[in-house]
């Protein structure tokens, strides 16, 4: 027997979904954006909650996770790669794996690009794709942690999944998405009528019109890399790691040090910014690419480290303030970061002091 679902909406523009199996009774919300929503879809349907599957970690997904939970004992299953950020969760997956729900067989499928720890739902026997954050009507999800080319590889792996398959997704962006694909693509007579004149869009069968990852005739599509940005902005190699190009130094008297100045600086995978301290207060910020780790310690102290990125409800943050003389480094957490560094008083490579080999505080996170 196919499973049910039952779809409805959550928060400002979210989706919630149950999928119940009748023989057995077992009922599971496809994340859980918020606790008086799954309650009132489950009294709506009568359905008792034995489960969450969860797509991805953020706070507009998982908020109801441990109410739920302790109400209704469900067992909450996410990505094992994500364990740590996922509230409550008692089993985990990895892409790859199959997971038996009341005897119906869900695929796991490799996702990232909107958080470097998503994953799909697929469950081809029943043709029904639980696809969060990555695929929508007329568009795909922002990518906050990955990188365009993981994003391009989850659609792609998306697009690739039959025909008929019937998608629900984690978000009411169509209208939106409508509008900008017209501008983008205004030749396409498939987005003419998408969605049209209906603000709701509770599911769609997967088609060209929900996700055309191959390229039109004349066309290629073009995946920004770490020597993309360094050519473009014209960085060099730094003596700490990584590249940099100085944007910007304050005006100062002869023999009288700058008040300010300001850096591009890019990270790319497998390229640290090794520790050291300058005579200067430094602030972070951060622009495009994977969040950024920046550790932070104060002469022998522990040290403290804050995640530089977009996804501030997942605790990230646009730019960080490392005081003179403290010791610092970093880290990309994916293909590559760039971000601005601007120091004041201005900064002079003569208050530029490298750590001595093997120096490594203790790591504290905020």
């Amino acid at each position: 027997m196919a499973l049910d679902v039952h779809q409805f909406p959550c928060l400002e523009d979210n989706y919630g979904v149950l999928i119940h199996d009748e023989a057995t009774g077992a009922t599971a919300s496809i994340d859980a954006p918020d606790t008086a929503c799954v309650e009132k879809a489950l009294a709506d349907t009568g359905w008792k909650l034995t489960h969450i599957l969860v797509t991805h970690h953020h706070a507009d997904h998982t908020d109801g996770n441990l109410p739920l939970k302790q109400k209704w004992g469900c067992r909450i299953i996410g990505n094992k790669a994500d364990a740590a950020r996922i509230r409550g969760i008692d089993e985990t997956v990895e892409p790859g794996d199959t997971y038996d729900f009341a005897g119906h067989t869900a695929h796991i499928i490799d996702t990232p690009g909107h958080t470097v720890g998503h994953i799909a739902w697929h469950f081809a026997d029943d043709g029904l794709l639980f696809a969060g954050d990555t695929l929508f009507a007329l568009g795909c999800g922002r990518v906050f942690e990955g990188t365009m080319d993981e994003m391009w590889g989850a659609l792609s792996r998306l697009a690739a999944l039959p025909p008929g398959t019937r998608v629900y997704c984690g978000h009411e962006y169509t209208l939106a998405n409508g509008r900008y694909a017209l501008h983008a693509d205004p030749d396409n007579a498939h987005h003419h009528c998408a969605g049209a004149g209906d603000q709701s869009v509770p599911a769609r069968r997967l088609s060209r019109t929900f996700c055309r990852t191959a390229p039109r005739q004349g066309q290629f599509p073009r995946m920004i890399s770490a020597s993309d940005v360094i050519a473009w902005l014209n960085l060099q190699p730094h003596p700490e790691g990584g590249h940099f190009r100085e944007t910007w130094r304050a005006e100062a008297r002869p023999g009288e040090r700058a008040a300010g100045t300001a850096i591009y600086y890019l990270l790319a995978a497998g390229e640290k910014s090794r520790w050291h301290r300058i005579d200067a207060d430094e602030v972070w910020h951060f622009y495009a690419g994977a969040p950024l780790t920046l550790m932070v310690a104060a002469g022998g102290e522990e040290a403290v480290t804050h995640v530089l990125g977009t996804d501030l409800a997942g605790g990230e943050v646009p730019q960080a303030v490392v005081p003179a003389g403290h010791w610092q480094a970093a880290e990309s957490t994916g293909a590559w970061t760039l971000v601005g560094c601007t120091v004041s008083p201005g900064f002079e490579f003569s208050g530029f002091e490298m750590a001595p080999p093997g120096f490594q505080p203790k790591s504290s996170a905020t």
